[in-house]
């Protein structure tokens, strides 16, 4: 009876050792992975704000002449690039 035991018990312990050695490499392997992704969150971070360290750089791409004789306030440009717009001292709105 006690030979029993102690081949059930080995058994035992063969199954519990196999499942640690697993679970401390899905442990493992998830760090790994924790350590990867906080590596490239970093890379990609560095990537989005690498243009505030570049220079700027403005280039004319058209030009407008207009014939004023009032003051002008304001000129500019609609968000779709499409009209340009000034405003004049005595508050009236031109395209």
């Amino acid at each position: 009876m006690a030979l029993t035991f102690l081949h059930t018990n080995r058994r035992y312990i063969n199954k519990r050792q196999l499942k640690n050695k697993l679970a401390q490499w899905f442990i493992t392997l998830g760090g790994i992975s924790v350590l990867f992704t906080l590596v490239l969150i970093f890379l990609y971070l560095l990537y989005v704000i690498k243009p505030i360290f570049a220079s700027a750089q403005i280039e004319p791409i058209q030009s407008v002449e207009t014939e004023l004789s009032a003051k002008v306030l304001s000129i500019g440009i609609d968000e779709l690039k499409e009209l340009a717009y000034y405003i004049l001292h005595s508050a009236h709105l031109r395209y």
